[in-house]
């Protein structure tokens, strides 16, 4: 699943408990196929399922040409490409999980968004984090997801902010164009600044 050319970005997406790493209904989904679009040749997007949520980590440490975590050296992951995480319901979960895991790793994360998260440890956003995004509705009974998510390090992780959407509902808030063209416009913001 590598591009031709080294990646400059990667981003993982993780898709919610009931959908598949591609449902064609699904917002991540969505976004990942909008990402491709662009058709940079250097941008790597794949998604998985929230419950495989450990194979985006070993597609994200063979994007940076590591077969092991030993393999991670400092120039390594200086010279590796930028990443963005971001997930739906469980998939939410798995985005965090998933940048806690890099972060053990060393590597640097440069957005999460989580989409009506579902999760337990899923609140506290790790200091590799440098901005993160939270985006909850409250219209469906019973699935009440993250409302709200914090940074373990307010030096180190800005949370842009805890959106709350109030159309929608939690097996559509991940179709929120706005969220498409937050993670959109970060990705091309990644492009334009220097590695």
């Amino acid at each position: 699943m590598r591009s031709a050319a080294p990646c400059q970005v990667v981003v993982v997406g993780y898709t919610g408990g009931l959908e598949t790493a591609t449902t064609a209904a699904s917002g991540i989904v969505w976004i990942r196929d909008r990402l491709r679009s662009l058709n940079l040749p250097d941008l790597c997007v794949h998604t998985f399922s929230a419950y495989n949520w450990t194979h985006g980590y070993r597609w994200v440490r063979s994007e940076f040409g590591a077969e092991n975590d030993a393999g991670l050296t400092p120039d390594v992951i200086r010279d590796g490409p930028k990443v963005v995480i971001y997930g739906h319901s469980f998939g939410g979960w798995a985005t965090v999980s998933l940048a806690r895991r890099l972060g053990r790793a060393g590597i640097p994360i440069e957005m999460t968004v989580q989409m009506d998260s579902i999760g337990i440890t899923d609140r506290t956003l790790p200091p590799n984090v440098r901005e993160s995004a939270n985006f909850y509705e409250r219209n469906t009974p019973v699935l009440h997801a993250r409302g709200m998510i914090r940074a373990q390090d307010p030096s180190r992780t800005r949370i842009l902010d805890n959106f709350h959407l109030d159309h929608g509902n939690h097996y559509t808030v991940s179709r929120d164009p706005q969220i498409s063209d937050l993670i959109v416009g970060k990705v091309l913001e990644l492009y334009e600044s220097p590695q």
